[in-house]
């Protein structure tokens, strides 16, 4: 739901249904135009999809399984160009690029047995 916080207008962007969890991972583009989040879609595959604010229909960027890296958290880079997500790689978890406007999913040389909820400062540093 969008909510307009001086008018309580309200805008519904986008229903998922579910059994369990099936959306996750909420992010704000830096420019606030789009959001980034997974849906589980069926076990054990998850998406990742954006979405204006204004609303319309989502743009799937990625689709993982247990298989093809399955992720879990979502970050935008402070230029939108890309959003990083973790992923099980082996026995660790390991960071990854996807492109905000599709293409490739880039494995990104960081890696740890935990990883959980990237986050980068605003600022890029």
């Amino acid at each position: 739901m969008k909510r307009n916080l001086d008018t309580a207008e309200e805008l519904e962007l986008y229903r998922a249904e579910s059994l369990g969890v099936g959306f996750f991972g909420l992010s704000v583009s830096p420019d606030g135009s789009r959001l980034a989040f997974m849906v589980k879609e069926k076990v054990p595959q998850r998406v990742l999809l954006t979405l204006s604010t204004e609303g319309g229909t989502p743009h799937e960027l990625y689709r993982g399984d247990f298989n093809n890296p399955l992720p879990f958290a979502n970050a935008w880079t402070p230029d939108s160009r890309h959003l990083l997500i973790h992923a099980k790689d082996g026995r660790l978890t390991r960071l990854w690029a996807v492109p905000s406007e599709g293409g490739a999913l880039r494995k990104l040389n960081l890696a740890m047995e935990i990883l959980s909820q990237p986050a980068i400062s605003p600022d890029g540093r």
